[in-house]
């Protein structure tokens, strides 16, 4: 089960504030219904095209479809914000996006990190 899956099942008073995905390994027709219905106040959507992991390994798992971690969003979701942030890795992308959150991160942080 993925975050977005937990918070989905949150009545919409215990929601976060904000929700910040960083390179959510997720197919965005899978959880685009969800999306659309809102999952947080503020949803910001971060990804990195040159994460490998994502780009390369999710294709051949889920049958050539791509993660949301790795490519912008192909829908508009509500009070959701998405970001390239692929200036802020080198190689290492996926493992490391705790260490770099603080370079990328939108203002107001202070719910979920994903």
């Amino acid at each position: 089960m993925h975050v977005i899956e937990g918070i989905d099942m949150l009545n919409y008073e215990t929601k976060p504030d904000e929700v910040h995905l960083c390179g959510a390994a997720v197919v965005e027709n899978v959880y685009a219904e969800k999306l659309q219905k809102g999952i947080a106040r503020q949803v910001y959507h971060y990804y990195a095209t040159q994460d490998y992991l994502l780009s390369y390994i999710m294709p051949t798992i889920t049958l050539g479809q791509h993660a949301i971690g790795a490519n912008p969003l192909i829908g508009k979701y509500p009070n959701m914000s998405s970001y390239c942030v692929d200036e802020h890795f080198d190689f290492f992308v996926h493992n490391t996006y705790a260490q770099n959150f603080h370079k990328f991160a939108q203002p107001g942080i202070k719910a979920i990190a994903y």
